[in-house]
């Protein structure tokens, strides 16, 4: 099985935007596989500290986890609404929404953050 996950961050006013995606991408896919082969990591995005256990990634992401990254979405001369529709539709398919620090200063990533509550995504943010 496979589950998708939507990463969520400012990208209007952000030159490094791409960088900060990709980077972001590269995390979600480490921790993945580090932690799945040794299912003892307390410095990972699916940590569960309330219950001060072992990562729980194996349980989150158990076959395969595909990435939805919106700064590799083709978008050129699409007007913001247009491309805030298509982002949103990305949201609805993905199982998990992963919000990078900045989402709150992103008028976009907020609306993604609304409709994944409304959704009932599960909703991962970044430490």
């Amino acid at each position: 099985m496979k589950s998708k996950i939507y990463i969520a961050g400012k990208i209007t006013g952000d030159p490094e935007y791409r960088h900060k995606f990709k980077c972001a991408a590269y995390e979600l896919r480490e921790c993945r596989r580090s932690c799945s082969a040794n299912k003892q990591c307390s410095g990972c995005v699916f940590y569960d500290r309330d219950y001060l256990t072992s990562c729980r990634i194996s349980s989150v992401f158990p076959d395969q986890l595909e990435i939805v990254n919106p700064a590799e979405f083709d978008v050129k001369g699409r007007c913001y609404w247009r491309i805030m529709l298509y982002c949103i539709r990305q949201v609805i398919k993905c199982d998990y929404v992963f919000m990078l620090k900045d989402w709150q200063d992103s008028k976009g990533a907020r609306k993604e953050h609304r409709v994944a509550k409304w959704f009932h995504k599960n909703i991962i943010y970044q430490q």
